[in-house]
């Protein structure tokens, strides 16, 4: 359940950074690449 939310919050992630370029704030996005990324990496592969 919790990769379900992690990657439901993922997949909003390119609308985002393509759509609110002055709102993106980017401590959430290196958090994200930092924290987010290499469980899903794990778990994909």
């Amino acid at each position: 359940m919790i990769l379900l939310k992690r990657l439901i919050k993922l997949s909003g992630i390119p609308n985002m950074l393509a759509h609110e370029y002055f709102g993106i704030d980017l401590e959430i996005v290196w958090k994200t690449v930092k924290d987010d990324l290499p469980i899903l990496k794990k778990r994909l592969l």
